[in-house]
């Protein structure tokens, strides 16, 4: 089982005239004891990701989860 998992995740930001899509379809597996690097220019939604297996911000689309369980908010695996 991993320890994190993205899948298929896609998030937008409210912006004029239209959303700005950040993440779209995003699918990813950290297993424990991996040790993983986001690289990538600004802009791209390294710290996107980031913010969402911390539950600091909530997909649009798609699910995260951390040790089995859906991240729901900060701090905090959903029961």
């Amino acid at each position: 089982m991993s320890a994190i998992t993205l899948e298929n995740v896609s998030l937008a930001f409210a912006a004029k005239p239209q959303p700005f899509t950040v993440l779209e379809d995003i699918s990813l597996s950290l297993h424990k004891g991996e040790f993983v690097v986001l690289l990538g220019p600004s802009g791209c939604g390294k710290s996107t990701i980031l913010n969402l297996v911390a539950g600091f911000n909530k997909p649009d689309r798609g699910r995260v989860v951390a040790g089995g369980k859906p991240v729901r908010q900060p701090g905090r695996i959903a029961e």
